[in-house]
């Protein structure tokens, strides 16, 4: 299921969606790479952001919402850096 979930993301408005909101990285993990993915699943999504945005809390809400509007499912949205600075 996973592998065809990803092959039918919409790559052309997720490269808007990377342009508009300055991410220079985007990356799939979890449940959508391997064979646990389910139609109930949400997909989890690393971003690196250029150095120049700096986006609050209520915009990386709305970023949340519309990447969820492209892939037609909930997300997990997680900064690459909140996971490097990571005590854990």
């Amino acid at each position: 299921m996973s592998n065809n979930f990803v092959e039918k993301l919409p790559k052309e408005k997720i490269a808007e969606f990377c342009d508009r909101w300055k991410i220079t990285e985007l990356a799939l993990f979890g449940s959508i790479l391997r064979d646990d993915f389910r139609p109930d699943s949400d997909v989890d999504v690393l971003v690196t952001f250029a150095p120049d945005a700096k986006w609050g809390l209520f915009k990386l809400v709305e970023m949340q919402q519309n990447l969820e509007t492209i892939v037609g499912r909930d997300v997990d949205l997680i900064e690459r850096k909140a996971i490097e600075h990571s005590h854990n």
